[in-house]
């Protein structure tokens, strides 16, 4: 099994898959990981993780959250930020709430 080792190369995920090469022992490469061409903001993220647990796709989503379908896909390929009250909106969609806690 290979070990869970990443890295970051400006905005991008690379992971570490171990494969068996043509001589039978193991050979290490480093692979884009994401579907996506930039790892995602952190709210992004956070509404993308909900909406796949709840098993949505992004229609679905954009249609229970009241968002339209472009929109969706903008903001989940963060080319649009999302306000705060749409991201509240499209995880309660996914069937979710946020809970947020101001520490010192």
């Amino acid at each position: 099994m290979a070990p869970n080792v990443g890295f970051l190369l400006g905005r991008k995920w690379f992971r570490l898959r171990r494969t068996p090469a043509a001589d039978g022992k193991p050979r290490d490469t480093f692979v884009y990981m994401s579907v996506y061409d930039e790892m995602p903001s952190p709210g992004v993220g956070l509404w993308r993780y909900a909406r796949l647990k709840a098993g949505l796709s992004q229609p679905e989503l954009g249609k229970r959250a009241g968002v339209a379908e472009t929109m969706v896909s903008a903001l989940e390929h963060d080319r649009r930020q999302a306000t705060l009250p749409t991201l509240m909106r499209l995880l309660k969609a996914a069937g979710f709430g946020l809970h947020m806690q101001l520490a010192p």
